[in-house]
């Protein structure tokens, strides 16, 4: 549903909601009781699917075809790694959470700058006589 809401509203839109809705998540993963947790467990999941349906097509779109691929990758496998060596240090699981909550958060705000710059680069391009 997630790309088809961006095909409709548009890709930067989309994805600012849904890595806002991750970060919630995740800070309601660690401080929420347990019933609002299964229903956390089940936004992030549509989240990721959201951002694996909608992301690629945006960074092609950006940055040319062969990095969208490269860049799922590592984050599809990043991830895991992350989880492994929190917990392997005998760390709570909700340290991975807050970081899980920091990369979205981090997400969010390079998202609004690359938004931001696309913007300028468009406006300059706009005017007359600049190439």
């Amino acid at each position: 549903l997630l790309p088809t809401a961006a095909d409709k509203v548009g890709r930067t839109i989309c994805l600012k909601g849904v890595l806002a809705a991750i970060v919630l998540a995740m800070i309601l993963l660690i401080t929420a009781p347990a019933p609002v947790t299964t229903v956390c467990v089940i936004l992030m999941y549509a989240c990721y699917g959201g951002i694996m349906g909608s992301f690629p097509s945006l960074a092609s779109s950006i940055f040319g075809m062969e990095i969208p691929g490269k860049i799922t990758g590592v984050a599809t496998l990043s991830a895991p790694a992350v989880t492994n060596s929190v917990l392997g240090a005998g760390m709570d699981i909700n340290v991975v959470f807050a970081i899980g909550a920091l990369c979205g958060g981090a997400a969010l705000v390079f998202l609004l700058l690359l938004e931001r710059e696309l913007k300028k680069e468009t406006a300059v391009q706009m005017q007359p006589g600049i190439e």
